[in-house]
């Protein structure tokens, strides 16, 4: 047994492998259970509508298991007894289960409990030593079931391997012969293994240095060096077997976790897998975080590797066939942990809030445990689609990003070593791969599925990519077994081409990435580069004022606390703090002005220092001596912001204007006269926020009006109401009155999530469009939430760049859209005669009028006037083409994401309908629904927009029943002749459900129902136009049909966009209708005169 010994092997971080699991059947939505396969249902998620990384059955593994109010099933255990200290290693004999830790001393203590975690008691053991100097670990030690203790002596010179009793008595030494590897320093042995089995009888195997492995009886009767086990021996697995790291013969930056018979040295599982592979840019297959352990698998099927990330099961080749993530059903490995495995039954050594606790299951609790799927995000994507271990999809570049006009490359990469065993291939399997672009796009970009083969043994085979053209593109990966052509597991990769004019140049970005976002000389140059204009630098008051109750002075602030400060090299502090404090911030204000980007500076957020200083009344003394020190070090820094949110945190806003608001604002112009003060800073607009403060002569102190503007649910700006007539800004301006409305106004801070399948993709599309409206509302600044990182609430993601990974379509479109409309006149509507589209002309030298849809696809005529004989088309992330004009018209696609139309000098464009539309038929009809949600209406249907703040929700029965068809029907006045009918669904880039499957019927002038249009598969449009012969209809109806999913009767919507339209785990799955059909509007029209 072991203890401790992958805690003390850290030194070889391992490359976590994803890959394969056991599918749970997602069963399709409108057939019974197939003999295989998940049926018709499932293969539509995959294809156009599937989530990358997770072809086929293994979209299983972000899919809803149980009822969104049943509890999680709770793993057995125990937490471990207080004055255990905290769990460092894990051992289980056959009556005992030992957690060792280092007691306060130096000492190891061992607490034993029994196997179903009744306490045992207590004892430590030691060595003799100087206590004088620091103890230290030879990693692990062994556990017999006797309970004897086996551990390293290497104090004062000793090579012993020694014996304690349980109670911690010291019973035996036996010296460890010098090897060819034996330097003398006391860490030269590692690790003590016993093994039930090696040549019939226990032994005890010793390591050292790399590749030395002694063996032993247990009565000390030396064996001799053992060879052909892996280089470092780190844990006993089953009885005849052990677990342990090897190198990479000619290869470095690579180590092969593998699993040998002790006795005879042959491979059960070999598995390489990259140490250098965090650089964004290392071109190289996934790292393992810490490994906590590795144990038989199920019933002794395939094998289990405890990580950081959580607890796999792989197979001989590392391919994944479960994963119990980190962070489901009690599992905590992030900090430490360690899984042990006795006659089938496992203990994993878990910790969660602070407590240490240990998990016990059966093999079937783990093989259900290894199931468990999880709700999708930017941050797990890359631990639950992986390839396996020491396999993936590469592309050399930093941020899989390509400058133009560099073309794309994407390699599938194998570690040295990889699908071998004893030197020979031990796999046969393919990969699968589809590439797709932005499938919002009027042109979206597929690619049919390619295959190729591995390369067995370690290497690179390249991909074949579509046609370079700027955007985002994700590379969906299948490794598939060749025989049975069944899915072992599956990768995304994400990859981006920039436009021309449109260049990150991230190779070259200096340091200061983090979780939490970008560092001020980082920020300020992505800042330049994606064209957000600004970013903001985010001081921690408490940490730079430590005593907010004393006189402000620049000797009470401890500069050290500023963000990038130099702190010194060698624990040597710099001479001048306030200088080294403002290293990163003076570098990034030189850089700002250069590149003509705005460094906003926030000095609160509702921290303890913040209001100890308000409440102390040394706030605005405290700001100013901050703000004279930026005028001393960063004096090209300008903008400042006193708050974040105070509406969520201020009583009211009096409060906030005259204990923080006018302070700050005085005390910053006091240092710098020219200062612009950013005023407010509120979540949301909240008009009746601005309306009183207009009131307490804020404005007369601050130099602009600050808002964070996001939407609810992620929706984009349109679906929430903010372009229309009288909203958003409009709202705001009304409120502001007149001292307030005379100051420009700034967004400093909003953006969207990029996490699931949908809201990755709408990313772009609600950038582009917000920085067309922002135009148009003549916004001053725009400091989006946040260029790089990976940081959101509830595991979401907010970024542009996601930390270490991938430049996302916001990313992109905010690079490309920024740049077409510098140095032009703001936006002007344009009208164009098609529902649910807008237009805005941006003119110049010459003409640009950009065109897009509420997320419909719907043909338009561009039309030119002049001599022109064509236009050119550009798109959000830059791409181009030449758009040729026939008699002064062509006809082009719009789509929710826009296409920028340009003109050359002298012609002006025009947008207008292929086919014209009357008024809308059904506006203002009355609606009759067969159930209706509490909080829902179902008149809204009608109500003229595809965007109401609340569409119609389907709900129960008046007798409390499901509604077995939920339907809304319209009645017309008279009988009226029609030909298109539009029908709009609810976003689902968030968190609620929206329109998949449906059919859309018209009432005949003699009373019978016919079906115009049969909806399958709806997932990238929101609002779907219909087409059909022309009918005389007394009334239009949508109705929505059943499927079934995992065997579970459920409606046949999109249960949000996260798992392609299944129901993500936070949904659950069960049978209901209250919530879930949902429709925003229906509208219609009669054919064109």
């Amino acid at each position: 047994m072991r203890r401790g010994g992958w805690l003390a092997a850290g030194a070889a971080t391992v490359a976590v492998v994803a890959v394969t699991a056991t599918a749970i059947a997602v069963w399709p939505r409108h057939d019974p259970p197939a003999a295989s396969g998940l049926g018709p249902r499932s293969s539509s998620v995959t294809a156009e509508t599937g989530v990358c990384g997770f072809p086929g059955p293994l979209i299983s593994q972000i899919v809803a298991d149980r009822p969104s109010d049943a509890e999680e099933a709770q793993t057995r255990g125990w937490d471990l007894e207080v004055d255990g200290g905290g769990g460092q290693g894990i051992a289980v004999t056959a009556d005992s289960v030992i957690i060792s830790h280092e007691g306060d001393d130096g000492e190891t203590v061992n607490v034993r409990y029994d196997h179903a975690g009744t306490y045992l008691g207590t004892s430590s053991y030691d060595f003799e030593r100087d206590r004088s100097q620091p103890a230290h670990t030879n990693g692990a030690a062994a556990v017999a079931d006797d309970g004897t203790i086996w551990a390293i002596d290497s104090y004062e010179g000793r090579r012993l391997l020694t014996a304690f009793s349980q109670d911690g008595r010291h019973s035996a030494d036996y010296p460890v012969p010098a090897s060819a590897e034996t330097t003398g320093h006391p860490l030269d042995l590692h690790d003590v293994i016993l093994v039930d089995d090696l040549e019939g009888s226990p032994a005890l195997l010793v390591g050292e240095g790399e590749h030395t492995i002694h063996a032993f009886r247990q009565d000390g009767t030396y064996l001799g060096e053992r060879t052909g086990l892996p280089d470092a021996v780190q844990a006993p697995f089953g009885r005849t077997s052990v677990a342990g790291m090897s190198a990479v013969p000619g290869d470095e930056g690579a180590l092969s976790l593998q699993v040998a018979d002790a006795s005879t040295g042959a491979l059960l599982l070999q598995v390489p897998f990259r140490t250098d592979g965090e650089d964004a840019a290392a071109g190289t297959t996934p790292t393992i975080q810490g490994i906590r352990g590795v144990a038989p698998g199920p019933d002794g099927d395939g094998f289990l590797l405890a990580s950081a990330t959580g607890i796999e099961w792989l197979d001989a080749a590392g391919i994944r066939r479960g994963l119990w993530t980190d962070g489901a059903a009690g599992l905590d490995l992030w900090e430490t942990g360690g899984l042990a495995e006795h006659d089938g039954t496992y203990w994993v050594l878990t910790r969660g809030d602070g407590v240490d606790r240990v998990l016990t299951l059966t093999s079937d609790e783990m093989r259900s445990a290894l199931t468990i799927p999880s709700a999708l995000n930017a941050s797990n994507e890359p631990i639950l689609a992986r390839l396996g271990v020491g396999i993936g999809a590469v592309t050399h570049r930093e941020f899989d990003h390509f400058d133009a006009p560099d073309e794309p490359a994407v390699f599938l990469r194998t570690e040295t070593g990889w699908g071998q065993r004893q030197g020979a291939p031990d796999v046969s399997v393919d990969v699968r791969y589809t590439v797709r672009g932005d499938p919002l796009s009027p042109s979206p970009v597929l690619q049919e599925e390619r295959t190729v083969e591995p390369p067995i043994g370690g290497g690179e085979t390249p991909l074949e990519l579509p046609e370079a053209r700027p955007g985002a593109y994700e590379v969906s990966l299948a490794l598939v077994d060749r025989g049975s052509g069944a899915i072992l597991s599956g990768s995304c990769l994400r990859y981006s081409v920039g436009a021309e004019d449109a260049p990150l140049d991230l190779a070259e970005l200096p340091d200061g990435a983090d979780w939490g976002g970008a560092g001020p000389l980082r920020g300020a140059q992505l800042a330049a580069t994606l064209g957000v204009g600004s970013h903001r630098i985010q001081l921690d008051f408490s940490s730079l004022v430590p005593d907010p109750a004393a006189t402000p002075s620049a000797d009470g602030v401890d500069w050290f606390a500023l963000p990038g400060s130099d702190t010194g090299e060698d624990g040597v502090e710099p001479t001048d703090p306030e200088a080294a404090g403002f290293a990163d911030i003076a570098a990034a204000a030189a850089l700002a002005r250069r590149e003509g980007v705005d460094l906003v500076v926030q000095v609160g957020r509702s921290g303890e220092g913040e209001w100890a200083a308000i409440d102390a009344g040394t706030w605005g003394g405290w700001v100013g001596v901050i703000a004279e020190a930026f005028e001393r070090n960063a004096p090209e820094i300008t903008l400042w912001s006193a708050w974040n949110e105070p509406n969520a945190v201020f009583e009211t806003p009096s409060d906030f204007a005259t204990l923080a608001e006018i302070p700050f604002a005085d005390a910053v112009h006091a240092a710098n006269p020219d200062a612009i003060v950013l005023g407010g800073n509120t979540l949301g607009f909240d008009p009746e926020w601005w309306r009183d403060s207009a009131e307490t002569g804020v404005c007369s102190h601050i130099d602009a009006v600050a808002v964070h503007p996001y939407t609810g649910w992620n929706r984009s700006w349109e679906e929430e109401g903010f372009a229309a007539d009288g909203g958003g800004y409009a709202e705001l301006r009304a409120a502001l009155g007149e001292d307030c409305g005379r100051l420009p106004i700034w967004d400093t801070e909003s953006g969207w999530t990029s996490d699931g399948a949908a809201a990755y993709w709408a990313q772009g599309s609600d950038v582009a469009r917000k920085l067309l409206w922002y135009s148009h509302e003549r916004i001053a600044g725009w400091t989006y939430f946040y260029s790089e990182g990976g940081w959101g609430e509830n595991g979401l993601s907010w970024s542009l760049i996601q930390d270490g990974s991938y430049v996302k379509p916001g990313g992109l479109a905010f690079a490309s859209v920024s740049r077409l409309l510098a140095d032009r006149d703001p936006g002007e509507l344009v009208a164009t005669g098609i529902p649910f589209a807008y237009a805005m002309r941006f003119s110049g030298r010459t003409d640009m009028v950009a065109a897009w849809t509420d997320e419909m696809r719907v043909d338009a005529v561009v039309t030119a006037d002049g001599a022109a004989e064509a236009l050119t088309i550009v798109d959000q992330y830059g791409a181009r083409q030449t758009l040729p004009l026939r008699d002064g018209r062509a006809e082009i696609t719009l789509a929710g994401s826009p296409r920028f139309i340009l003109a050359p000098a002298g012609t002006t464009i025009g947008i207008e309908p292929v086919e014209a539309f009357g008024d809308d038929l059904l506006e203002a009809r009355h609606v009759t629904a067969s159930s209706t949600h509490v909080d829902a209406d179902p008149q809204i249907v009608t109500s003229g927009t595809v965007n109401p703040y609340r569409p119609w929700r389907s709900g129960r029965l008046a007798d409390g029943g499901l509604d077995e068809t939920p339907t809304v029907e319209v009645a017309l006045d008279a009988p009226t002749t029609l030909d298109r009918i539009a029908v709009a669904t609810g976003n689902i880039v968030c968190c609620e459900a929206g329109l998949r499957d449906y059919t859309v019927s018209v009432r005949t002038a003699d009373g019978q129902w016919r079906v115009v249009a049969e909806q399958k598969d709806q997932f990238w449009d929101r609002v779907v136009l219909f087409s059909f012969e022309p009918v005389v209809a007394t009334a239009v109806r949508v109705e929505v049909p059943w499927t079934r999913v995992r065997g579970i009767r459920v409606l046949d919507v999109n249960f949000t966009g996260f798992a392609g339209g299944l129901p993500p785990p936070f949904m659950g799955l069960q049978t209901e209708t209250d919530y879930v059909a949902t429709i925003a509007a229906i509208s219609a029209w009669a054919p064109a005169p």
